[in-house]
């Protein structure tokens, strides 16, 4: 299991690039991506291909992979593969779809949620697919090289 990352002088990680951004899928990650992007197609609004897939750095329950088309980009969080291994309450990304879209009911800004899958068949484990928004991590929740009135704005 990973350690925390230590923050520099700055506030951030000093090994925040060994945790931030994407990287290529590792075979034990890799989803066949023509059936991915059928299935995309029927549930998404404007779903069009090609897709690329990447693997964000850094998770360490779910897999969660970022999705590009030409045209916009998605989030992924999948359970991990193979299910079978799993407890039935572990790594609930069912829930996660859930509580998602509940809050994208309300008032409260949260990334929209697509669709969920839990038909194992498509992919091999059950997933969920929402926007991407770009934004920015906060590595440290004590919110070091931040004044007290940012933390402050960040906390409420």
């Amino acid at each position: 299991m990973a350690e925390s990352p230590d923050a520099g002088a700055s506030g951030a990680p000093e090994n925040e690039a060994t945790y931030s951004g994407t990287i290529d899928v590792p075979e034990r990650h890799r989803v066949d991506v023509d059936v991915l992007c059928a299935w995309l197609r029927e549930r998404v609004p404007d779903f069009a291909g090609p897709l690329t897939i990447e693997l964000f750095r850094g998770g360490q329950s779910n897999p969660t992979y970022k999705l590009t088309t030409p045209g916009a980009a998605y989030v992924m969080r999948a359970k991990p593969a193979p299910v079978a291994k799993l407890l039935p309450s572990a790594h609930a990304i069912e829930r996660e779809y859930r509580v998602l879209a509940a809050l994208g009911r309300t008032d409260i800004p949260v990334a929209r949620v697509h669709a969920l899958c839990e038909d194992e068949s498509v992919i091999g484990r059950a997933f969920y697919v929402m926007e991407y928004v770009e934004g920015r991590v906060l590595w440290e929740q004590s919110l070091p090289g931040q004044t007290a009135r940012e933390r402050t704005a960040i906390y409420d």
